[in-house]
């Protein structure tokens, strides 16, 4: 498959550059816009509709936003949204996240996903979360249960991602930077209209540079990374209300995995040994989509045709060497030894989807979306750890789906909500293991059909103003534990059920005429049945998977207010008690060290959780630039304490980060300075007790750096 270098992006881009600067000063893409403040447009529910008017919470990051604030991923964005908590292993295929507290109570599976992420409508799952996040139009968090238009793995919400298109306009930028651990980033886009009806958009992004982890006995780097994509779009418009797009892409992710390192943690730096035995991880994502749109005079048509291959490969030791070092010294030469203590995996996604829709034109009074879809999943995971045995397991998802929701006005102040959706979906599950003369082998099927949606009512009291109430039902499917050890033991692999989410939500949104201020209350409350738990069962100590129930409940509240034309201010608070209400009444089912009990809380979600958002903007007088203009901005977020895991034997304590940059730009130029985690704050992504000793991923700690970007 071809596998574009960093030279090969960049030469393709500075020859289209190159003669074509005059044609800068008549492209739109090179004014700045507020977009912090201005009117906000989104799509969650499939239509065209201001934010205001949407009856759900949705929290949108402009391009400008995303690029000011130096965000280089959709999960490094997704960490300062409270309300929304990531499990961050260090890589996607290890990460999982919850939002309002919904989501898997522990890692299952990479199929086992209650957030959707979706770039340029296109589902990504669990791997969209190392997407880059560059030439972004905007970025939508939607929180609550999206399984009208999204089905399945949409319990939580979703994410969003939308990348800019081609125009009929020339243009063109060109970014560079360098920070610290050596990180050098190189960024470029070029639009460029092809004839009167077609333009074609490039934009590639690549990043190099030292892993924060420090190996213990040299105190170099545990290895180097590397992040790099490109994204090609081509349009066709043959007609005013015709447009036929082909989007291609590809990125590769390098030795972005998990570094578990030993306790306790005291020292400002993370250090870890790791001997002779290999580290690294290797992701490589490619597609393709059409998209094809027809308005008429009251509706419009949308086909999409979807395909998507993503490969992974890593490799990490079994059983940490500290962590041995300090319980186990008698065991350390043995596992110090390659062969006798490594964990490799390696998986395959092949993605297939189309999907029809019908929709109503963005100032229609009447807002309605109906559609067809067919999906197809095949997923192969492979893993052998050290004396273990090898497993290898296939699985094929098809799901078909027929949706629709409506939102009708009864008067000019009161409108409904309905939205139905009937999905019917098929897993086939095969395993194999092997372990010296040892074979095991699996072979299961299941269907289930299914019928979720939103009701709700909305009512705008002033043009400025809105309530709103709604009922949700979302639906996860069945599966099966990736890590599951049954077939090992010559038995077939335990499926976890299918499990549903009741979720109701009241909200308000508003704000003052001028737009100089504005703000968002939400009061939710989910009943999640059928959650899922890897566990150990005795007293055969096979992994499997089994269902809990949960609720979570809490309030959110965001607003933003500019006192002056060039301060602006946001912020956010959310306060979500989430619990395990119900587990299987099996006294020997329990989870690494304790048992998972009703009342225990939902991990990694912390009770409360803020941000705030300073942004100064000023004019300044600078001879050789055009309109030139000083900026600075802070963004601070809190995250309170939370339990590491289900068992809650072991507590993470709160954090605080703040994030600042400083800089000049005109029309042409940026320059800026910028830091992450500014106070340079040592917390863990993640944390378990073995034994006494507790193991875990620490947080980078602070990073600071500067970039140049100039639009042609």
């Amino acid at each position: 498959m071809f596998s574009p270098s960093p030279k090969t992006i960049y030469i393709s881009l500075l020859l289209a550059f190159s003669g074509m600067t005059h044609a800068a000063d008549i492209n739109p893409e090179n004014e700045a816009t507020d977009t912090e403040l201005s009117e906000i447009v989104i799509t969650a529910r499939g239509v065209q509709e201001k934010s205001l008017d949407a009856p759900l919470t949705v929290h949108t990051l402009s391009g400008a936003e995303i690029n000011r604030r130096q965000f280089t991923s959709v999960q490094d964005s997704l960490k300062h949204i409270p309300g929304v908590d990531i499990h961050d292993g260090g890589d996607p295929g290890m990460s999982y996240m919850w939002i309002r507290g919904v989501g898997a109570v522990s890692h299952t599976s990479l199929d086992d996903n209650s957030v959707g992420v979706r770039v340029d409508g296109v589902n990504q799952g669990l791997l969209g979360l190392a997407s880059g996040l560059y030439d972004i139009d905007q970025l939508e968090v939607s929180k609550g249960p999206q399984g009208t238009l999204f089905g399945s793995s949409s319990e939580a919400g979703t994410v969003n991602v939308k990348s800019r298109n081609p125009t009929p306009y020339f243009g063109a930028n060109m970014e560079v930077g360098y920070a610290s651990n050596q990180q050098r980033s190189l960024k470029g886009m070029v639009n460029i209209p092809l004839a009167e009806d077609w333009a074609f958009r490039l934009a590639g992004s690549s990043t190099w540079q030292d892993n924060y982890v420090l190996e213990r006995t040299t105190g170099d780097a545990v290895n180097k990374q590397k992040n790099q994509s490109v994204r090609g779009k081509l349009l066709w418009t043959p007609q005013v209300h015709t447009q036929i797009m082909l989007t291609g892409h590809h990125s590769e992710l390098n030795n972005f995995m998990p570094m578990v390192m030993t306790g306790p943690f005291v020292n400002d730096d993370s250090y870890l040994t790791l001997g002779d035995i290999p580290h690294y991880s290797k992701r490589q994502t490619s597609g393709v989509d059409l998209d094809f749109s027809l308005q008429w005079d009251s509706f419009q048509i949308n086909a999409k045709t979807a395909y998507l291959h993503h490969q992974g490969d890593a490799s990490r030791a079994l059983y940490a060497l500290e962590y041995l070092a300090k319980a186990m010294p008698q065991m350390l030469p043995y596992f110090s030894i390659p062969a006798n203590n490594l964990n490799q995996q390696q998986e395959e996604n092949r993605n297939f989807e189309q999907e029809i829709t019908l929709r109503s034109l963005p100032e229609s009074d009447v807002k309605w979306i109906g559609g067809l879809y067919y999906g197809r999943f095949d997923r192969d995971f492979n893993y052998a750890w050290s004396g273990q045995g090898e497993y290898a397991r296939q699985y094929v998802h098809n799901n078909m789906a027929l949706f629709g929701e409506l939102t009708y006005p009864w008067t000019s102040k009161l409108s409904s909500i309905t939205g139905l959706r009937l999905a019917h979906d098929t897993t086939r599950y095969h395993a194999d293991y092997q372990k010296g003369n040892v074979i095991g082998q699996d072979s299961q099927k299941f269907s289930d059909t299914t019928l979720t949606g939103r009701l709700g009512l909305d009512y705008a009291f002033t043009p400025n103003w809105h309530v709103y109430g709604t009922y949700s039902r979302g639906h996860k499917p069945a599966g099966y534990n990736d890590y599951g050890t049954q077939v090992s033991k010559g038995k077939q692999d335990l499926p976890y059920d299918a499990g549903h989410i009741d979720a109701f939500e009241l909200g308000l949104k508003g704000g003052a005429e001028d737009g100089h201020w504005g703000m968002a209350l939400a009061l939710f409350h989910n009943q999640i049945k059928n959650d899922k738990l890897s566990v150990y069962v005795l007293p055969d100590y096979v992994t499997e998977s089994f269902n809990v129930d949960t609720k979570s409940q809490g309030i959110e509240l965001s607003g933003f207010i500019k006192p002056h034309p060039y301060f602006s201010l946001k912020s956010s608070l959310s306060f979500i008690d989430a619990k395990v209400t119900s587990t299987p009444d099996d006294p020997s089912i329990v989870s690494t060290s304790v048992t998972t009990e009703a009342g225990n809380r939902i991990p990694e979600v912390p009770r409360f959780a803020a941000s705030l958002g300073v942004e100064y903007k000023q004019p300044v007088s600078i001879s050789f630039l055009k309109k030139p203009q000083a900026f600075a901005n802070v963004d601070l977020r809190y995250v309170g304490s939370r339990p590491a895991q289900a068992d809650n034997k072991l507590q993470l304590k709160s954090y605080t980060l703040v994030d600042a940059a400083l800089g000049i730009q005109d029309q042409h130029h940026e320059l800026s300075l910028w830091a992450k985690n500014l106070t340079n704050e040592r917390y863990m992504t993640y944390a378990m007790m073995q034994g006494t000793y507790e193991l875990g991923i620490q947080a980078q700690g602070r990073s600071v750096g500067v970039k140049y970007k100039y639009e042609f």
